[in-house]
C-alpha cells in the first residue's frame, strides 16, 4: 500500500515538473547524479581505507620496509614499475589477440592482467603511507600511525577528479606502487 502511495506521489511530482518545463526535471536528474557520485566516492574510499588498514595491520614490518624503499628510491621504483606495466601490458595485449584463435592464450592474458592488478593494490598501501606522511609533515602534524596513511589514501582517492594533473599523479603513483615491490630499501 505504501509503495503504491509513494509511486503515485512520485508520478504526480514528475508530471507537474514535466508540465511546467524541462528545467526542473533536468535539475532533479542532476541532483540525483550528484548524490550518486557522492555515495560512489564515499563507498569506494571506505573500501580503500579498509584495504589499507587490513594490509597495514597484517604486515606492518613489510609495509614499513616498502615505505622506506619508496622514500629512498622513488625514481628506480617508478622506472621499474613503468617497465613492468609496459612489458606485461604489451604481453597481455598480444596474448589477448592470440586468444581469439587459441583460448588458453586469452586466459594467460587475463592472469597477467590480474597479477598487475594485485601487485598494484598491494603496492598501493605503502604509497598511501608515503603520501600521508608528506601531507602530515607539510601540515606540521606529528603522527606516524594509520591515520596518516588514511589521509594519504583519501588524497589519492580524490586526485582522479582533477582531470589531467590528477590522472598523471595517480599514474605515477601506480608505477611507483608496482616498482616498490621489487626495489630494495
Amino acid at each position: 500500500m505504501r509503495a503504491k502511495a509513494v509511486f503515485a506521489i512520485a508520478m504526480c511530482v514528475a508530471s507537474l515538473a514535466l508540465a511546467q518545463s524541462r528545467e526542473p526535471l533536468q535539475q532533479i536528474a542532476q541532483s540525483v547524479g550528484a548524490i550518486a557520485l557522492f555515495w560512489f566516492v564515499a563507498i569506494t574510499y571506505l573500501i580503500i581505507a579498509a584495504w589499507v588498514s587490513f594490509v597495514s595491520a597484517l604486515l606492518p614490518q613489510w609495509v614499513s620496509q616498502r615505505v622506506r624503499a619508496i622514500e629512498m628510491r622513488s625514481i628506480p621504483s617508478f622506472l621499474i614499475g613503468l617497465a613492468v606495466v609496459v612489458v606485461l601490458g604489451v604481453l597481455a595485449l598480444l596474448l589477448g589477440k592470440a586468444g581469439k584463435d587459441f583460448p588458453p592464450a586469452g586466459l594467460l592474458a587475463l592472469i597477467i592482467l590480474l597479477a598487475l592488478l594485485i601487485s598494484w593494490s598491494v603496492g598501493w598501501v605503502p604509497v598511501t603511507w608515503v603520501v600521508g606522511r608528506r601531507i602530515a609533515s607539510a601540515m606540521n602534524w606529528s603522527r606516524e600511525d594509520l591515520p596518516t596513511a588514511l589521509v594519504g589514501a583519501f588524497v589519492l582517492h580524490l586526485l582522479p577528479f582533477f582531470p589531467v594533473v590528477g590522472w598523471a599523479i595517480i599514474l605515477c603513483c601506480m608505477f611507483i606502487a608496482i616498482g616498490s615491490l621489487v626495489v630494495k630499501p
